[in-house]
């Protein structure tokens, strides 16, 4: 089978023959694969295409497979770092509120306070939101807002101090929110 178009120059596989030979790579062995797509495709060019083409296809498949999945690793893991120092920050905020008493919002409770500029940066911050949407199904008092600042200081307890922490020394939060929700990738 002649993998070349006219003189030397070899033909480059075009995007749909990728789309046909991705979607099937850990699926199919390459003769699988091969012959797939000798019948399955109307392409004059696919019933010319060899077994070493399809291996080099699955090659540069893997590679840009590790490559891919290491930078999302890596942002993963930054991701993990920002919530982890977020909750620090957030721990620091509540924790001169201790024993949690009293019926008013953290909003009002911030409002009040001397420093209440940099305390309501960081209640509004996009990072305590992200952190907000990791931890709200995990702690029950969260699951009735949507927001930490709408939160009753009654609402705040120990536990939840400690669950924080637990998360943030451990640098791993569950859920997703809307940064972290866009990294997932379907089984490749």
């Amino acid at each position: 089978m002649d993998e070349k178009k006219r003189g030397n120059k070899k033909s480059e596989p075009k995007l749909d023959e990728l789309e046909f030979i991705y979607s099937r790579i850990d699926k199919m062995s390459d003769r699988e694969i091969l012959d797939a797509m000798q019948m399955d495709m109307d392409n004059e060019i696919s019933t010319k295409r060899s077994l070493g083409f399809i291996k080099r296809r699955r090659k540069e498949f893997s590679i840009a497979k590790r490559v891919l999945l290491g930078k999302l690793d890596e942002k993963y893991k930054n991701h993990m770092v920002l919530l982890s120092n977020t909750t620090d920050e957030l721990v620091k905020i509540l924790m001169p509120m201790w024993p949690f008493v009293g019926d008013e919002t953290l909003e009002f409770v911030v409002g009040e306070s001397e420093d209440w500029e940099e305390t309501a940066r960081i209640l509004i911050s996009p990072e305590t939101k992200w952190l907000f949407s990791h931890v709200k199904k995990e702690i029950p008092k969260l699951r009735t807002t949507d927001n930490w600042i709408h939160l009753k200081i009654s609402d705040f307890s120990e536990e939840m101090i400690d669950k924080l922490r637990e998360y943030s020394e451990r640098k791993e939060f569950p859920g997703k929110c809307e940064v972290c929700r866009d990294w997932e990738t379907p089984e490749i």
